[in-house]
């Protein structure tokens, strides 16, 4: 066996061997991850029963939730009355554009065909010629 297909063998092996681990690796954590939260779904006492509401305590969930919605839907506008006014456009903000960032012209496949035949082999497992199907 010459030292090209060994190293080609040993490289496979530790590619397989890598991405495997790998999965394996991520599964734990994912799996870790969802115990985790099925832990806190099923933990019913981690859940708060009562929440203050304009130093009020309130334990009635149709008036959490009224009291959520009324909060969230006001969140903007109270909000809104701490930024200070500007004369400023919004766009001056934003980055310019990319263009063309990632734009690849066309190539023919029969012009990459032709530029691995040119290439000269190092090797006789490269002395294949690259045809076209």
């Amino acid at each position: 066996m010459s030292k090209y297909t060994e190293n080609i063998q040993k490289y496979k092996s530790f590619n397989n061997t890598f991405y495997t681990l790998k999965r394996e690796k991520k599964a734990l954590c994912y799996r870790k991850i969802l115990e985790e939260a099925i832990e806190k779904l099923s933990n019913k006492s981690s859940f708060r029963k009562e929440f203050l509401i304009n130093n009020i305590p309130v334990s009635d969930k149709k008036e959490l939730v009224e009291s959520f919605n009324i909060f969230f839907t006001n969140i903007s506008t109270r909000t809104s009355h701490n930024v200070p006014p500007s004369n400023k456009c919004f766009s001056l903000f934003m980055n310019q554009p990319l263009r063309n960032s990632s734009f690849i012209q066309y190539v023919a496949p029969d012009a990459i065909i032709d530029i691995f035949n040119k290439i000269k082999p190092k090797s006789s497992f490269e002395k294949m010629k690259y045809r076209q199907s």
